[in-house]
């Protein structure tokens, strides 16, 4: 008796000697068992990558992160930039800063390694350094003000971090379709930023990523116009009422209460001791 082949019809092969009888004749049948293979050396996967290895594994998988937040995936996102992100930490080729980079350069590249999340925009870094400034980091770094604390020499900073290869900036898309720069770091934590311990601006940091977008830029830009910036009426009108008026559409009753509220755990609601006392925040 002739016994059936299994799970063959497909095949078209009825018997187990058809079957035979066609792989002897080279017309294939159902599919064999690929013979083992020796890996040849040049594809077995090394003990280690080296340094330019590194950097583009981080970079495509922070491309990828962008195509998954574009895509409307941001947790996915997320989790790939955190990927990236601890890839280039563990990494031994990236311990040190090189010694011929500026100032502003090192203050960026802290700033944004130390976030515990990306930072979105250029002009957030500007608002960070500034907080962390008043905090307590001493930064030499002068400040002006333009819709917010800015910086000519971080605006450099931010360059030269850039082309040094000690941050990226990955493109993403609002839901409006404007675009930003999302930085991360491709360095590891620095032990200090400033006259800050890494663990105490990582805390501040955290803070203001915790705040609303608006409202933390709200903060700043009170806190500049109160202590460091001049506007017509001075001494008169508070920096929360000027801050209103300059920005209608953005400054809601909601928005600066969560904004002063910032001010409040970070200390920084009383004036400067070099200011009058009429300049204290309303509300404080």
């Amino acid at each position: 008796m002739v016994r059936p082949l299994r799970n063959s019809r497909a095949h078209g092969i009825r018997t187990l000697s058809e079957a035979r009888s066609r792989e002897k004749r080279g017309q294939g049948g159902a599919p064999s068992r690929p013979k083992h293979t020796r890996v040849p050396e040049t594809c077995k996967m090394p003990d280690a990558f080296d340094a330019p290895t590194i950097e583009l594994l981080a970079n495509r998988l922070q491309t990828l992160a962008t195509q998954a937040h574009d895509a409307g995936d941001p947790l996915y996102a997320d989790l790939l930039d955190a990927n990236a992100r601890q890839l280039i930490a563990e990494s031994p080729f990236h311990q040190t800063f090189p010694d011929d980079i500026s100032s502003a350069a090192r203050i960026v590249t802290g700033i944004v390694t130390l976030a515990p999340r990306p930072v979105a925009g250029i002009h957030h870094i500007h608002e960070l350094a500034y907080l962390l400034h008043r905090c307590g980091a001493g930064l030499d770094i002068r400040f002006h003000y333009d819709h917010g604390p800015r910086s000519d020499q971080l605006a450099i900073g931010i360059e030269d971090a850039r082309a040094d290869r000690l941050i990226r900036a990955g493109q993403r898309r609002t839901r409006h379709g404007s675009s930003y720069s999302l930085f991360t770091g491709l360095y590891p934590k620095p032990d200090k930023l400033g006259d800050l311990s890494a663990a105490k601006a990582s805390a501040i940091l955290q803070q203001a990523q915790d705040t609303p977008q608006f409202a933390f830029e709200l903060a700043t830009s009170i806190l500049f116009l109160r202590d460091d910036g001049h506007y017509y009426g001075k001494g008169e009108t508070s920096p929360v009422e000027e801050i209103a008026r300059r920005r209608a559409l953005t400054a809601t009753a909601d928005r600066i209460a969560q904004a002063l509220s910032l001010l409040r755990e970070l200390g920084l609601h009383e004036p400067s001791p070099l200011l009058p006392a009429t300049l204290k925040l309303a509300g404080a």
